[in-house]
């Protein structure tokens, strides 16, 4: 049986939490958390279509100002998913 998806812990176990998991035969992935994202490519990047925030400490945050940063002029949206007033919180970094 082939997999769906591969999910790559994008920088070890030790280090802050990001998980990519692509789609395999979509086109698109999704990121679990967001520490630190400087290992991901700007086409990982731009095939996001859904990012899950656990929660709202610097190290499960702070790669979302790069992820922006790539996506601000793409046309398809990117759904951000987390706890109560994750919104705010993006907001006031854009």
């Amino acid at each position: 049986m082939r997999p769906t998806f591969l999910a790559r812990l994008v920088n070890g176990t030790l280090f802050d939490p990001v998980v990519f998991v692509r789609l395999l035969n979509q086109g698109r992935a999704i990121l679990f958390d967001c520490g630190r994202t400087g290992a991901l490519s700007n086409r990982e990047i731009l095939s996001l279509d859904e990012v899950f925030i656990s929660h709202p400490h610097m190290d499960h945050l702070m790669g979302l100002d790069q992820v922006l940063r790539v996506i601000l002029h793409r046309r398809q949206p990117m759904h951000l998913y987390g706890p109560e007033g994750i919104t705010d919180k993006v907001i006031s970094r854009l």
